[in-house]
């Protein structure tokens, strides 16, 4: 994954549907994803690879 992206099309991207949305909100939880700006988190959000991740 390269650049920012939508939710949505990470989703489609999966072809997991529900369970695929979950598991992208796990990865913003656990800051492997950032999203753009801080907002309610949906399929229309805007989300990008973090550089590192603390552990």
């Amino acid at each position: 994954m390269t650049g920012v992206v939508t939710i949505e099309s990470l989703v489609e991207q999966t072809g997991l549907d529900g369970m695929g949305f979950r598991a992208l909100v796990r990865l913003i939880r656990s800051g492997h994803l950032r999203m753009v700006s801080y907002e309610r988190i949906d399929r229309s959000c805007l989300v990008f690879k973090a550089k590192e991740v603390c552990a």
